[in-house]
């Protein structure tokens, strides 16, 4: 069974409530943030980098992991969780700045 949620309308909470940072590349070698990687950078330089520029677009990092309800549970649950990564690193992983996308719920095998 699969369950998804709204998502534009968690997304319109966020952005309500949250500042999006500018996009601080550092321009060392060393990763700090995702702004840092290179895939990034190429993307701030490509056609689509304007966008992102002016605040108009941003990227989601997706994290999951399963769960069992009880130890003796067959059934399991799985939520996707979306973080935007132009929220700042002390902000992005805040309960009222993470999307809940949906989730998978199946019995495991034992």
């Amino acid at each position: 069974m699969y369950f998804h949620a709204n998502i534009e309308n968690q997304l319109k909470d966020i952005f309500e409530n949250t500042t999006l940072s500018k996009n601080n590349v550092n321009n060392e070698n060393e990763l700090h943030d995702f702004f840092d990687g290179q895939i990034y950078k190429n993307l701030l330089k490509s056609e689509d980098g304007v966008s992102f520029k002016n605040g108009k677009a941003f990227s989601l990092i997706l994290n999951t992991d399963g769960v069992s309800l009880c130890t003796k549970s067959k059934l399991t649950m799985w939520p996707f969780f979306l973080a935007i990564n132009e929220i700042s690193k002390e902000d992005r992983f805040l309960i009222n700045n993470v999307v809940l996308a949906g989730q998978h719920n199946f019995l495991k095998n034992l």
